[in-house]
């Protein structure tokens, strides 16, 4: 079966997930990694003055 074969979805939450998954993903572990990096650096700041 050729893709242009496969039915376009009708619905828009699907069509939202299938065209904005692996970009979303990307990016929200970018965003939870910078989170992360910054809560550990104000740990490391505050038990650790002067670093």
């Amino acid at each position: 079966m050729k893709s242009k074969d496969v039915p376009e979805a009708d619905d828009p939450i699907e069509n939202f997930v299938m065209s904005w998954g692996l970009p979303g993903f990307v990016i929200g572990l970018a965003a939870v990694n910078v989170a992360l990096f910054y809560i550990c650096r104000r740990a490391i700041e505050f038990f650790f003055p002067g670093a």
